[in-house]
């Protein structure tokens, strides 16, 4: 009887440390995936900024990008072009993890559930145990 309340046990443990696991996995993976969502909220506001500061700028303007030692005239059409396709790619990316993080919050949630569920089969099987362990005592 205790060979078998020690292995019951030992499944049930088992199993939730596997469950929490997978759950500590999803955790770390939404982590991420935050923090990526995170940096691209920067980039957009940086590059926002950029824009309404090239919408100030007429177009003739000269304009000059610092790539590496040297300043580098750029036309401001084309500046303007850039930027929006940064802001574009920016807010596709943004799409994407949000969806991402969506999918792992549900994987998180049917996770939890499935602990809850074992514990509440532990609990009801050590109910039972000590039923089964006191009417072998009254018997």
């Amino acid at each position: 009887f205790q060979k078998k309340f020690r292995m019951n046990i030992e499944i049930f443990q088992s199993q939730i440390d596997s469950e929490v696991k997978e759950l500590n996995n999803y955790q770390k993976e939404y982590q991420k995936f935050a923090e990526g969502r995170q940096k691209l909220i920067e980039q957009q506001h940086e590059s926002e900024l950029v824009k309404k500061e090239m919408d100030l700028v007429e177009n003739n303007a000269k304009v000059y990008k610092l790539l590496g030692p040297a300043l580098v005239r750029q036309d401001v059409k084309e500046v303007k072009s850039n930027i929006e396709k940064r802001l574009d790619f920016i807010r596709g990316e943004m799409k994407k993890l949000e969806i991402l993080m969506q999918d792992t919050e549900k994987k998180m949630a049917k996770k939890k559930e499935r602990i809850q569920e074992i514990q509440t089969k532990f609990q009801t099987m050590m109910k039972d145990m000590q039923m089964a362990m006191q009417n072998r005592g009254t018997a």
